[in-house]
């Protein structure tokens, strides 16, 4: 079985996508499948995927097929929510890019990315990781600082605005 190059004629040709809502539609009756019908299956990362010419694709992914004819090495969900699909929510960037918008770690207990209780300075400690590289920005005996030198150092170094919120 080969594999299918999607294009943005592949997509259009099975696929009905509303920019508003992020739904995909069947665009003509096949496989048993209705024309109209709300077509997408969820899993258990949260993403969707549609099945397209013998293979599964992201919606996120062919939503961009869809609009541009192409897409990019990463797609961004702006809110965190990976199954929402409207166009005004997805972004095209690159895995460092992707991670300039991460959710908060379920792990994470200061409630602020880049914020940690040190318990041997007894200080909240303020960090940023970029290209791979933390960078020590400060540390402070006040929490509310020490979040205060991570925003800044998120609007330095281009971190989105919702970088760390919750998903």
């Amino acid at each position: 079985m080969s594999e299918t190059i999607l294009t943005r004629e592949l997509v259009r040709k099975y696929l009905i996508y509303d920019l508003s809502t992020g739904v995909f539609t069947r665009n003509k009756a096949s496989g048993g499948v209705k024309a109209g019908a709300i077509v997408g299956s969820a899993r258990k990362d949260g993403y969707t995927h549609i099945g397209i010419g013998r293979q599964r694709a992201l919606t996120h992914r062919l939503a961009f097929y869809y609009v541009l004819g192409w897409a990019p090495e990463e797609v961004d969900h702006i809110n965190h929510d990976r199954s929402d699909n409207r166009w005004i929510n997805l972004r095209a960037t690159n895995k460092q890019g992707n991670q300039k918008n991460a959710s908060i770690q379920a792990s994470n207990t200061s409630g602020v990315c880049g914020v940690s209780w040190q318990k041997t300075t007894k200080q909240w400690y303020a960090y940023i990781t970029v290209d791979r590289k933390r960078i020590h920005i400060g540390c402070s005996k006040r929490k509310d600082e020490a979040i205060a030198m991570r925003h800044e150092a998120n609007i330095k170094h281009g971190f989105h605005k919702n970088h760390g919120a919750k998903k």
